[in-house]
């Protein structure tokens, strides 16, 4: 474990980077105003930019990443190591969880102070309260709406970009080192390009949104609790009707999946098609069969083009079913609570409510997605740590 510590601290190593700006030069990107000040009168060359991120640099990034696998490799069973928990998450859980802070104190921005400064200052309002009083809420809600974005984005750059890039550099570094050292006439042609196009780079891709299950989560438990404390069970209400749109379009999503694999394969069938008949010009010239290729290669596009409508359709009513959301929980929530609590339906209630089931309506839609995401990164890792361990030279 010591020496696992000592080689993640390696990666920090480096010179003059943006991460050696302080935070308010950061938030303001203060740090790259000089660089900007001297493109502006003159062409800029390799030594005016500064260096990469320490975290992101191939040495010794790439370094660590052999030694971390050889270790597991040590470690492990023969057959059973995993490149996932013996490489790839060590040195991405730095960055993943100091970016899942910041995405948990957006969240939180988000679904409890964003509301709660909103209805403070719908109140402050009132004739009986001081003009100070008001100015002092507006002006702490935007520094919140400030804070929130800045929290987010600074988030999904740290767990969402560089954790991933560290570990997918890492990876891609181990899978071209064994490709050279594998021996002859083990695996299949060409399964290191698969590994790094297909599996490597589509789970990298998904990856990049798994940190939003942070924000996620921060919102919906204090969304959810504000929810309650300001509207009790009207509030309730809304939020089943949320979670009942959100069960409406899982069918839905279900059959996109499917029409999507169909159009997938129809496609390749329709350029399978057309491969032959350019590949075989002469003898369809000569044998006069250009109607007949033709018709077969509109039918084969008239199958794609069916199943490209059905998953449109799909998609395209599961967006707008998540779009409508919070409009429907948001009047069943006011309706229930002038049906049961006239007294309590003012703007400083109803104005909160709105605000927290927009910002409730991304953890229905991203959490069940964060499911999908973690079974594609495990399956890709799967493959990628089988092929590490076949027999080399």
């Amino acid at each position: 474990r010591s020496r696992r510590r000592s080689l993640l601290a390696m990666t920090s190593d480096g010179g003059r980077s943006p991460d050696d700006a302080c935070l308010i030069s950061r938030l303001w990107l203060g740090w790259c105003a000089a660089i900007a000040y001297r493109g502006w009168s003159k062409p800029l060359h390799e030594e005016d930019l500064p260096s990469a991120p320490r975290g992101v640099r191939s040495d010794p990034l790439h370094r660590v990443a052999v030694e971390l696998w050889e270790a597991e490799l040590a470690r492990a069973e023969p057959g059973k190591a995993q490149v996932l928990s013996g490489v790839l998450y060590p040195l991405a859980r730095r960055s993943f969880y100091q970016g899942g802070a910041l995405l948990v104190v957006s969240g939180l921005c988000n679904s409890v102070a964003r509301p709660l400064l909103l209805k403070s200052a719908v109140e402050s309002i009132s004739p009986d309260e001081p003009l100070w009083r008001g100015f002092a809420f507006a002006g702490g809600l935007g520094a919140c709406l400030l804070l929130e974005q800045w929290s987010k984005t600074q988030g999904l750059h740290i767990a969402g970009d560089e954790a991933i890039l560290r570990a997918s550099s890492a990876a891609m570094q181990l899978v071209t080192l064994k490709a050279g050292r594998l021996r002859t006439g083990v695996g299949s042609d060409g399964a290191e390009q698969t590994l790094l196009g297909k599996d490597l780079v589509g789970a990298a891709d998904m990856a990049r949104f798994l940190p939003l299950m942070w924000l996620c989560l921060s919102s919906l438990v204090g969304g959810l609790t504000v929810v309650f404390v300001l509207s009790g069970l009207a509030g309730g209400l809304g939020v089943l009707v949320m979670a009942g749109t959100f069960f409406v379009s899982m069918p839905l999503g279900r059959r996109a999946k499917r029409s999507q694999a169909a159009m997938l394969k129809a496609s390749e069938e329709t350029a399978g098609a057309t491969r032959e008949l350019l590949d075989g010009a002469k003898v369809v010239k000569f044998m006069g069969w250009e109607e007949t290729y033709l018709a077969h290669i509109c039918r084969r596009r008239a199958t794609e083009l069916t199943h490209l409508r059905t998953y449109r359709i799909a998609i395209n009513v599961v967006v707008q079913i998540g779009r409508a959301s919070p409009i429907i929980s948001i009047l069943c929530t006011v309706l229930v609570l002038v049906l049961t609590s006239p007294d309590r339906f003012r703007a400083d209630v109803v104005l909160p409510i709105i605000s927290l089931f927009q910002a409730l309506r991304v953890p229905f839609i991203m959490l069940p997605m964060v499911f999908q995401i973690l079974i594609a990164i495990q399956v890709a890792a799967s493959r990628i740590s089988a092929y590490l361990q076949l027999p080399e030279q």
